[in-house]
Parts: C-alpha cells; structure tokens; sequence
C-alpha cells in the first residue's frame, strides 16, 4: 500500500492533456483486449486519435482525476463523466478510423444493454457516475492508489446528486478491479456472442472473455 506522502491525487486541468495522454498511451490503450483484437496500435509509435479525442472529452469536465509523485509524475488515471441516463448525448464526436469504428460500435452496443440492465435493476435512477478510464502505472499497481480515485469519485459524485458508479469493462482485470473495489455486476456481454456474417468480431485470447457493467451504490460519505 502506497502512503499519500509518496503521491497526491487532483484534478485534471487542460495543461495535463499531453501528459495523461502519454501515461494512457503506455499503460492503457495499448492493453486492452479490444484494442489489440484490431490491431488498433500497431506498434510501440502508433497513436489513434479517435481513442484520444474519446478521452479528452472525459478528461475536461472537471471531474476527472489524477495521483500524481512529487516531481508530477502522473501515476494514476481516473476518466469520469455524468450521465444522465434517460437522456441522449448531444456532444456525440465523430470518429473515422475503421478500426477505431469497430471498437466504438461495440462499446456502444455493449453500454446500451449495461444501461438497459441499470435501469432494470435500479429503476429510480437518474443520474450515474461514469468510470470511462481507470489506469495505473504498471510500477504503482497493487498499491491501492486506483482505490484513493474512486474514494474521492464517490465523495463528488453524491456532492452532485449521483446515484451509482458505473465501470464498464473489457477486460478481465479492469473487471476483477471493480470487483474488488465492491462493485456489483449487472450486466456481461460475451465477445463471442458479438457477431457479423456468424463470425466472432474480436479474436480475443484467455482470460478476456466479455465485456462487463459493474455499479455501485453511493452512499453519504
């Protein structure tokens, strides 16, 4: 377990874009199952700047957070959003990597029926705090610093009239970190399930298996 003297948590400016970028670029983008089922980055240099304006889009509204060391070494990344869940994006980016594409439609599908199953489960809710990014520096994992973002997540989120977190994951870590940090699944998508002309989209090794929504309640702090 990291102390907080060895790091401090903040939010995101518009001066950090470049630098969480760089952190996702190396300990995100490129892990994620989808990501390499598309051969999306397709070596160490490869940038998408569709997934990168997806994540500038979350990392400016003021609710996003990173753990920083002294010398400002981002170590952490917590990319959150409000959503309304009755309501429609009207902000909705345009994106035109083919591959990028396939990721998009899938996580939009998937998101849909995590959405239709919050709603089934929890039928009074009307506004959900939204976990779209959750990294940590492969060198600070295991430290319970992904723990010390969603603990000031929580605090924000009832401040604004929240009423669950919401992780949607598609990986099988992101979606034992969710477990462990005391979410509870509500919805799974498997990848194989997802299909076009009978074939599987994604070619996705063990232990990925699906795409997942885990929520929790907020509580009063």
């Amino acid at each position: 377990m990291a102390t907080k003297a060895e790091y401090k948590v903040r939010v995101i400016t518009e001066d950090d874009t470049e630098a969480v970028l760089v952190h996702l670029r190396e300990f995100f983008f490129k892990n994620e199952p989808i990501n390499e089922s598309v051969k999306l980055l397709e070596n160490e240099s490869s940038r998408c700047i569709d997934l990168e304006r997806y994540c500038i889009k979350a990392m400016h509204g003021g609710i996003s957070y990173v753990a920083v060391t002294d010398t400002e070494k981002i170590i952490s990344v917590s990319l959150n959003i409000i959503s309304a869940l009755d309501e429609v994006d009207s902000e909705e980016i345009e994106y035109s990597d083919p591959k990028f594409l396939i990721v998009d439609k899938f996580l939009t599908i998937a998101g849909g029926n995590g959405t239709k199953a919050i709603l089934k489960k929890f039928p009074n809710c009307k506004k959900v705090w939204d976990v779209k990014v959750l990294s940590t520096d492969s060198q600070w994992r295991g430290k319970g610093i992904a723990g010390v973002l969603l603990d000031l997540s929580r605090k924000t989120a009832y401040e604004k009239g929240c009423d669950l977190i919401r992780m949607d994951c598609s990986s099988y870590y992101s979606a034992r970190v969710a477990e462990k940090l005391g979410f509870e699944l509500v919805h799974e998508m498997l990848f194989d399930d997802y299909r076009e002309d009978g074939k599987p989209v994604f070619a996705i090794p063990h232990p990925h298996t699906s795409a997942t929504t885990y929520v929790q309640k907020i509580l009063p702090p």
